[in-house]
C-alpha cells in the first residue's frame, strides 16, 4: 500500500494522527509537542505506534533519543 504524500512532506495517515491529537500540522508546533510531552508513543493507541513517532519526529526535525523516556 502506498502512502499519499500531502505537500508538508508528512504522510496522509500521519497529518492526521496529529489531527486526532489536536497539534497542528506545522513542523514548530509538532516539535513543541514532542517536547512538552503531548506527543508520545501510544498517546492515541491505533494510530500513533513507534513507527509514526519516528516519521514525525524526523519529520518535525526532533532527535526521539533527547525525549524524555515516557515520551519515547
Amino acid at each position: 500500500m502506498k502512502s499519499i504524500m500531502l505537500a508538508n512532506g508528512l504522510t496522509k495517515r500521519n497529518a492526521d494522527c496529529l489531527a486526532k491529537v489536536g497539534v497542528p500540522v506545522n513542523k514548530k508546533a509538532v516539535a513543541q509537542a514532542l517536547k512538552n510531552g503531548t506527543l508520545f508513543v501510544n498517546c492515541i493507541p491505533r494510530h500513533y505506534g513507534p513507527q509514526t513517532h519516528l516519521e514525525i519526529c524526523e519529520w518535525a526535525g526532533v532527535d526521539p533519543a533527547s525525549l524524555a523516556p515516557d515520551a519515547a
